[in-house]
């Protein structure tokens, strides 16, 4: 078996079935021989192969198989086939964004949404020294943690998992807030990317206090127009939306938010990018009115966010290279400008398991192709085995092992399979009749 050394280093190889190890048969390649699997049928283990991680997070190696010898002592030919597979190093979790605003009062209770990366199979979510009251990991790259009762101040947010645990930065900062009521307006996510024609729906959302009696409120979204336009505007919680308020805002209004507290939406923004790949556009908020009839001091905080016209994706390479045309090959693919939600297509037929690991690695699982004309096992090639699924359609031969259905041989596969050169007649009696 090969392996990417600069990826992977070889740990331990524990033989079975009689087998014996060498791990140092080349630089790059584990050797695994035997002397007898006489007596075994089925799947057996020939070994364990435990490798440890020598490359930089993200980094992949295929690890490829090659069968090299298989003796049969009978002289009977074996049909040899190999499944590959790959490693890829687990990527530490990495926060980049809070859902805005990131602030809360000190009874807890408020509902955080964390971006970022490499959140898959977190096991706990901290704000500061303590632990969330709980959390739900939606994918890879989000996370909804609720937070727990704690004194003013700020703190840094962190998300653990079995690979590590996210290191402290300016972007996972959330601030306990001891005050008088305040009023959020903030965008979210609060940024995203988009490629160039293509749109992207953010939330205007705001976070309000309970127990007091929130009357009329606007808020304004602000953008430029010569990287974005707006393409919708659908209102929530009883607000309009006007897209046409000025050359480059979207304004949004509403009766009342009396009875509302914690996070509520306020519209759903869709904007066009149409700027050149690489711009991005920022998206201001302005907090024009949120009135309160019972005239508490409100502290009205605006958060914005920014929309990014990215280039379109580009694949540099895929690993394994070659699969069945049954398809079920799990593959990495390597590459550039992938985003969170990305499809994988396979000459056109959708691939499953689409996983986004990071802006330059998905993994994804191949369907089922078209086969080659003859290949009706499809197994990939044209072999003495499809001539023997084709015999056993035309010539009413008894079932044939690894043969597909008679409805899924065509008559253009008969006619291959007819013309290979290397078709022979079946061992037979002298005389004649012998039937090919």
């Amino acid at each position: 078996m090969a392996y990417d050394p600069a990826v992977l280093g070889v740990a331990a190889c524990t033989s079975s079935v009689g087998s014996l190890c060498n791990t140092s048969f080349a630089p790059n390649t584990i050797r695994i021989v035997g002397s007898s699997l006489a007596g075994l049928t089925g799947t057996q283990t020939l070994a364990s192969l435990t490798f440890q991680a020598v490359g930089a997070r993200d980094s992949s190696s295929a690890l490829t198989v090659a069968l090299s010898d298989f003796a049969d002592t009978l002289a009977y030919t074996i049909a040899a086939s190999t499944s590959n597979g790959s490693v890829t190093v687990a990527v530490q979790p990495t926060v980049t964004a809070l859902s805005q605003p990131p602030v809360g009062p000190t009874s807890g209770g408020t509902r955080v949404t964390i971006t970022g990366y490499g959140f898959a199979g977190a096991t706990a979510v901290h704000f500061g020294s303590l632990a969330a009251q709980s959390f739900q990991v939606v994918s890879d790259t989000q996370v909804i943690a609720t937070s727990p009762a704690q004194g003013a101040g700020t703190v840094d947010m962190a998300v653990a998992t079995p690979y590590g645990t996210s290191a402290a930065s300016a972007a996972d900062q959330f601030t306990y807030q001891a005050s008088g009521p305040f009023v959020g307006a903030s965008i979210e996510p609060s940024s995203t990317t988009v490629v160039p024609g293509a749109t992207a729906t953010v939330a205007l959302q705001a976070t309000l206090p309970g127990g007091l009696n929130l009357g009329v409120w606007t808020v304004d979204v602000s953008y430029d127009p010569a990287i974005l336009a707006v393409a919708d505007c659908t209102s929530s919680t009883g607000s309009l939306c006007n897209t046409a308020f000025g050359a480059s805002t979207v304004r949004v209004t509403g009766a009342s938010a009396t009875g509302l507290a914690g996070t509520q939406p306020l519209a759903d923004l869709t904007f066009r990018g149409i700027g050149a790949p690489g711009t991005s556009g920022a998206l201001s908020v302005a907090i024009q009115d949120f009135a309160d009839a019972s005239a508490s001091p409100l502290s009205a905080t605006p958060f914005g966010g920014q929309i990014r016209v990215g280039p379109p994706p580009t694949v540099t390479a895929i690993s394994p290279a070659t699969g069945p045309g049954r398809g079920g090959t799990l593959a990495t693919i390597s590459g550039s400008d992938f985003l969170s939600g990305a499809t994988v297509a396979l000459g056109g037929r959708a691939a499953t398991e689409v996983t986004f690991i990071s802006a330059s690695s998905l993994s994804a699982r191949t369907p089922a192709h078209s086969r080659a004309v003859g290949d009706v096992n499809g197994n990939g090639s044209v072999t003495s085995v499809d001539a023997l699924c084709i015999l056993r359609l035309v010539a009413a031969l008894p079932e044939v092992a690894n043969c597909p259905a008679a409805a899924a041989q065509t008559a253009v596969d008969v006619a291959v399979i007819t013309r290979m050169a290397s078709m022979a007649p079946w061992p037979g009696p002298s005389r004649t009749g012998t039937r090919t």
